[in-house]
């Protein structure tokens, strides 16, 4: 059986315990939800962090719940979230930009980047990462830079953001407009940098 550290008891919880906590808060949202917490009254209900976990198994698993909570976005864009990108952008992602999923829960973890983009473009239509390894030919921008060079029948858009939590959802609101430009064009011919 798996362990993980429990930094907060300073103890070696095993993992289904984790789990099991982690289901039981899930629980416990739908269940205030379903009760008629609106997302207020469960951001003054529950940290950022389990709810935004929360939000993303939503996101997955019952769209609808997140569309009632946090309203519907501005384009019925897919929007795939990367395991490097701050969950806390969720929320704002949906509210400003589109759908959104993320990629533990649509496509799993420790996807190799070239398999990623192929798997996602399938399914999504941006890719919102804070993989800030861009200099590389294996990198997830480099990648959709040719697929957009070589006019690949699946394409879908890169947005970069910072990998701080702050700086990332600073940065897609200072850059809502572009963004949405972006994200509006369908047939793509850059990665959208907002690290720069």
């Amino acid at each position: 059986m798996s362990k993980r550290l429990d930094k907060k008891k300073g103890i070696i919880q095993p993992a289904s315990e984790n789990q099991n906590k982690r289901e039981k808060l899930f629980n416990a949202i739908a269940h205030a939800y379903k009760h008629g917490a609106d997302y207020v009254a469960l951001q003054n209900q529950y940290n950022d962090k389990v709810l935004n976990i929360a939000l993303a198994r939503f996101a997955h698993e019952a769209p609808n719940v997140l569309e009632s909570l946090l309203g519907k976005p501005p384009t019925q864009k897919s929007i795939l979230i990367d395991e490097s990108t701050p969950l806390s952008v969720l929320p704002y992602v949906l509210q400003n930009i589109g759908y959104a999923d993320t990629i533990q829960h649509s496509l799993g973890k420790g996807i190799k980047d070239g398999e990623l983009y192929y798997l996602a473009s399938l399914k999504f239509d941006i890719l919102l990462t804070s993989d800030a390894r861009s200099e590389g030919p294996k990198d997830i921008s480099n990648i959709a830079r040719e697929s957009y060079e070589r006019n690949d029948d699946h394409q879908m858009g890169v947005i970069v953001v910072p990998v701080e939590a702050e700086l990332a959802l600073a940065s897609l609101s200072e850059a809502r407009e572009e963004i949405l430009e972006y994200v509006r064009i369908g047939r793509f011919d850059h990665v959208l940098d907002l690290t720069r």
